[in-house]
């Protein structure tokens, strides 16, 4: 029996790197060799190498509120949580590469037996003392197992990769909602001060009509154009609250004055100059949302590999050994010992194409994971080549609304002057001071989407993520909570 058993393992191990099933081979992805709207080498333009693109700001306000977030957020420690259960089950992977099912037995009983029976027994009654160990390995010739492992490991990989473009992504939308709530106050500012002139122009008015010099419809126009200017005060206020809500969403407590704690500028930080963003290349290397698209695609791989393992038949060694005796003084005597040794082989000949159709199956999910793939390089790169023409755009749209807003206000000046000394008619006064709300609203929303810019082409390059590295994916009282890793017991 020993000569069958060890031919049994050497058979199983010269089989044993056999695994069959498709091989991740990464697909053709279909990006330009350089960026449509980078910069010129005569532009000017910095380098940044800090992946901590908020650092470039200089703001103290911004720097606490993302670190907050890492400590707080609720999608990221989920996430974070994700990466524990991927290592566990990693460990449960590795776990059925070893006897896959072992069980100590152990029973006692007491027995007694008819005696008015054709055939009475001569002891009717008697005890029965069992100690049993048993276990089943099935040998992984065709890599089933093996396939376990990578399909685990990948999605551990996976995992990571996920929780690591979740920190990216919260990163940004705080940038940009702390950019859009300092730019709130800005145009709050400007509202004020647009509703103190307005409020100057209804009285110089009134007076007007009180001595009987203009009519009542140049009065009830400047109380239309003042009341609109407050109700869009208003407007961006409830705006800003709506924004400073969100925020604390993303810190990950119920919304409160996060104005008490943070100090908000009214002031837009300026953009820093274009940055170097590399070749499209680089992306795939540094986008953790593309990593963990690819990784999918490799677990996906090895669970078509298991799929179509489980067609094929199964190698088990089988085996116990233990003592049974019906006296409890002698169960561990020599005489008492059982044991016994097998080998099995379990083909499912005979399954109606469930398992050839799950092949099927699993090969066509590998198909759509790799064309995910392929997508999430496409949209990366399309939000890299958006950022970039937006940074453009923006900073050319600012320097438009800012000499717009400089010449409306000489405008309001020069119309009110005149207006006063009746040398123009009152509409002049009406459309400047409308115009130059409009103006600073659209310059401040220009400012805003600027700085935003700058944040989204860090964003889009992959950049933030580095803050995680080296740090735990959970708080320590979540981890505790957790528990421990086991491997192979």
């Amino acid at each position: 029996m020993l000569f069958h058993l060890l031919r049994f393992l050497f058979l199983s191990v010269c089989l044993s790197g056999c695994m069959v099933g498709p091989r991740y081979s990464k697909p053709c992805l279909p990006i330009q060799p350089e960026w449509t709207h980078a910069p010129d080498e005569a532009e000017n333009f910095t380098y940044d190498d800090d992946p901590e693109w908020w650092l470039m700001f200089g703001d103290e306000t911004l720097n606490a509120l993302i670190y907050y977030a890492y400590l707080q957020n609720r999608s990221l420690e989920i996430s974070g949580t994700r990466v524990y259960q991927a290592y566990a089950n990693l460990a449960i992977s590795y776990g059925q590469l070893f006897p896959q099912f072992q069980q100590l037995q152990t029973s006692h009983s007491y027995n007694r037996l008819s005696q008015t029976t054709a055939t009475p027994p001569a002891v009717p009654t008697f005890q029965n003392y069992f100690l049993n160990f048993f276990a089943t390995w099935e040998i992984d010739l065709w890599g089933k197992f093996r396939h376990g492992v990578a399909a685990s490991y990948a999605n551990l990989q996976g995992s990571v990769f996920t929780y690591r473009d979740v920190f990216r992504s919260l990163a940004g939308t705080i940038g940009q909602t702390y950019m859009q709530i300092i730019g709130f106050n800005r145009k709050i500012e400007f509202l004020k001060e647009n509703v103190r002139i307005q409020e100057k122009t209804v009285r110089i008015v009134h007076a007007k009509k009180e001595l009987g010099e203009i009519s009542a419809l140049d009065l009830e126009q400047a109380i239309s154009v003042l009341e609109t200017t407050k109700g869009t005060l208003e407007q961006q206020i409830l705006q800003k609250e709506l924004a400073k809500n969100f925020l604390c969403t993303l810190l990950g407590v119920a919304p409160y004055d996060i104005e008490e704690c943070y100090a908000f500028p009214s002031v837009l930080p300026l953009a820093p100059p274009h940055p170097d963003v590399g070749i499209p290349l680089d992306i795939i290397r540094s986008r953790p949302d593309i990593r963990a698209a690819e990784q999918q695609a490799i677990a996906q791989a090895h669970i078509a590999g298991i799929a179509t393992a489980e067609m094929l038949p199964a190698f088990s060694l089988t085996g116990f050994f233990g003592w049974e005796s019906a006296n409890s003084n002698r169960l561990f005597n020599g005489n008492s010992r059982i044991a016994g040794f097998g080998q099995d082989i379990a083909w499912d000949i005979f399954n109606y194409g469930r398992l050839s159709n799950n092949v099927v199956a699993q090969n066509a999910l590998l198909q759509e994971f790799l064309v995910n793939y392929q997508n999430v390089v496409i949209n990366a790169c399309r939000e890299v080549e958006d950022a970039m023409v937006s940074y453009i755009q923006d900073e050319k749209i600012v320097d438009r609304f800012s000499e717009a807003v400089r010449a409306t206000n000489r405008t309001v000046e020069l119309s009110m002057t005149q207006y006063e000394y009746g040398a123009v008619d009152f509409l002049n006064v009406l459309t400047a001071q409308s115009n130059l709300v409009a103006q600073q609203l659209a310059l401040v929303d220009a400012e805003t989407a600027h700085v935003i810019d700058y944040i989204n082409i860090q964003t889009s390059l992959g950049k933030g993520w580095e803050f995680t590295v080296c740090k735990d994916f959970v708080s320590p009282c979540r981890r505790e909570k957790i528990g421990n890793i086991h491997y192979f017991w």
